[in-house]
């Protein structure tokens, strides 16, 4: 999500199959080459950042996984 000012809040949502939030572990957003890991806390990960120009730029989120949960990768564009 950009705002006027250039800033983009990364967040992922984290659920089980059953709807109950994620509460461990930590994401990986990557964006323009550059990486933050942030934790997990009630299902939620999110870091806000500045750029420049957001428009269109791919953005990775991977969820790194913990001894219980799989890790995974969502791929997608700013918007």
């Amino acid at each position: 999500r950009l705002d006027a000012n250039k800033n983009v809040k990364l967040e992922v949502v984290l659920k089980f199959k059953i709807g109950d939030p994620v509460n461990e572990g930590k994401v990986k957003f990557t964006v323009d080459g550059k990486s933050y890991t942030v934790k997990v806390k009630d299902g939620v990960a999110s870091k806000s950042i500045k750029l420049d120009n957001a428009n269109s730029k791919q953005y990775t989120a991977t969820f790194l996984g913990t001894k219980n949960i799989n890790a995974q990768t969502v791929t997608g564009k700013i918007a």
